[in-house]
C-alpha cells in the first residue's frame, strides 16, 4: 500500500515548530521489508533518500489525527522514535485507503488479496512522479510519448503551442498552470473533473479571443491573466467564478467593462485593464473594493469633472415600471439577501441597473441613460493614473431616473 504525497516529519522533544527532519516529496508505505519479514512496517521513502527509513507500526503508534483527512493531510504520532508524521497534499481518497490499511495492520485484520507486498526502494521512475514543478520552454523537451509526472502541482509550458493537451487535465494535483507566450486561439470544453485544484491560469500573449462557458466549473480559480490577446469583449464568463481575486486583461482591444462586474464584489482583489481601448465602463464598478486597480492608458473614459457630475443623457427608454424593475426596487429598499434567490434571478439582478443616484431608495421608474463621474478612490485603495496627466476620475455608464435627473439639474451640473 503506497501513498505519494508530502511528508514533514518532526521530533516531539523539541516542539513543534522547530527539529525538522524531512521535509518535501515522498512515498509513504506499508509492507514487508523483505521476504523474512513477519509483520508490516510503515516505510518513508524521499527522492533524497530512495532506500527508506522503516518504522515499526504494532504497539508503536501513540496516536492518528485524521480530522482533516477531508484536505489531504493527517499526522501519525510514533513512540519510537518520538515524532511527528505529518502527512499533506495527498489524495483524499487514497489517504482514506491508507489509513485504512493502517488500521488492519493495528487490528491484524485482513485488508485485502493484495493487501501488504514488499516494499522496494523507490526507482528513478518514482523519483520523476515525485516531481511537483516543471518548466518546458523547447519542444524538444516536451514529452510526446511519456506522460507528464502525476504529482505535478505547477506547470509552465512556452513552445508555441496551438492547443491544450489532453493530458495536462488528468493532473489533478495542479494547481498552477503557464501556458503564455504560446499560439493558443481556443481553449478545450472544462469539465468537474478536470484541474480540480487548479487556482491559477495563465494565458498571456497568446490568439484568444473568447473563453468557453464551461470554464465557470472551475471553482478554486483565484488568478487568471489574460494579458496580450485577442479579446474584443470582456469574457463575462468569468464573473461566474467564485473566488477569483485577481484578474489581468491587459493589453487587449476590450472597449467596454460590462454590467455584472459587480458579481466579484467578495472576492475580487486585484483587477488590471490597462491599454485596453476602453470607452464605456459600466457604472457597477463602483460596488468593487479592489487592493489594486489598474485602468493606465485608456484615455476615453478619463474626465476632469468632478465627482458626482452627470454628463449628458440619452431619451427615455419606458414610461412604466417592469414588473422584473419593481421586484428590483422591493429587493433593494428590503436589502434582502439575494443568496437565497434562485440563480437565474440572483444573475439577473446583479447585470440590471439601478439608479446612481438612488439606489438605496430602490427608484427603477423612468430611466434615462447618463454618463457619471466617479473617483478611482472609491473602487480600489490602490490604483494608476488612467491618462498621462494624472486623471484619477473616470466616467462610468450610467442610470439616472427622471426624478434624480431633475434634481441634478439645480444640485449637480449636467454637461451637454
Amino acid at each position: 500500500m503506497k501513498l505519494v504525497c508530502s511528508i514533514d516529519m518532526r521530533k516531539r522533544s523539541m516542539g513543534c515548530s522547530v527539529g525538522q527532519t524531512k521535509k518535501g516529496k515522498s512515498v509513504v508505505s506499508i509492507g514487508y521489508m523483505s521476504a523474512t519479514s513477519k509483520e508490516p512496517q510503515l516505510s518513508i521513502c524521499t527522492k533524497q533518500d530512495k532506500r527508506g527509513s522503516a518504522f515499526r507500526i504494532r504497539n508503536n503508534l501513540l496516536k492518528v489525527h485524521t480530522k482533516f483527512v477531508s484536505e489531504g493531510k493527517a499526522t501519525i504520532s510514533l513512540n519510537e522514535p518520538e515524532m511527528d508524521i505529518c502527512i499533506s497534499h495527498a489524495d483524499k481518497e487514497n489517504l482514506q485507503k491508507f489509513l485504512n490499511a493502517l488500521k488492519a495492520v493495528l487490528t491484524n485484520k485482513e485488508f485485502g488479496i493484495n493487501d501488504f507486498k514488499i516494499i522496494k526502494p523507490v526507482t528513478a521512475k518514482n523519483v520523476k512522479n515525485l516531481q511537483s514543478s516543471l518548466s518546458i520552454t523547447d519542444k524538444k523537451n516536451y514529452p510526446i510519448i511519456k506522460n507528464f509526472p502525476s504529482q505535478l502541482e505547477k506547470l509552465e509550458v512556452s513552445c508555441d503551442l496551438k492547443k491544450i493537451d489532453n493530458r495536462i487535465f488528468q493532473l489533478k494535483r495542479l494547481s498552477t498552470l503557464n501556458l503564455s507566450l504560446n499560439v493558443i486561439s481556443t481553449l478545450p470544453e472544462f469539465n468537474k473533473e478536470t484541474l480540480q485544484n487548479l487556482s491559477t491560469l495563465m494565458l498571456n500573449s497568446n490568439q484568444l479571443c473568447n473563453l468557453p462557458e464551461s470554464i465557470a466549473v472551475l471553482k478554486t480559480l483565484a488568478t487568471v491573466s489574460l494579458k496580450s490577446n485577442n479579446f474584443t469583449k470582456f469574457p463575462t464568463v468569468l464573473f461566474d467564478l467564485p473566488r477569483l481575486r485577481e484578474l489581468h486583461l491587459d493589453d487587449n482591444n476590450i472597449q467596454k467593462v460590462p454590467n455584472g462586474i459587480a458579481r466579484l464584489k467578495r472576492c475580487l482583489k486585484e483587477l488590471t485593464l490597462s491599454n485596453c481601448s476602453l470607452e464605456e465602463v459600466a457604472a457597477d464598478i463602483r460596488f468593487l473594493k479592489l487592493n489594486h486597480l489598474d485602468l493606465s492608458n485608456n484615455p476615453k473614459i478619463a474626465t476632469t469633472y468632478d465627482f458626482g457630475s452627470i454628463i449628458g443623457s440619452s431619451e427615455v427608454e419606458g414610461m412604466f415600471p417592469s414588473l422584473f424593475e419593481l421586484t428590483a426596487s422591493l429587493i433593494a429598499v428590503s436589502e434582502i439577501n439575494t443568496r437565497i434567490l434562485p440563480k437565474t434571478l440572483q444573475k439577473s439582478l446583479a447585470d440590471y441597473d439601478y439608479c446612481i443616484k438612488c439606489l438605496r431608495s430602490g427608484c427603477v421608474v423612468m430611466y434615462e441613460t447618463a454618463r457619471y463621474v466617479w473617483p478611482l478612490r472609491k473602487i480600489s485603495a490602490v490604483y494608476l493614473a488612467v491618462n498621462d496627466v494624472g486623471c484619477n476620475t473616470i466616467i462610468t455608464q450610467s442610470r439616472i431616473c427622471l426624478r434624480c435627473a431633475s434634481k441634478s439639474i439645480n444640485e449637480v451640473a449636467i454637461i451637454c
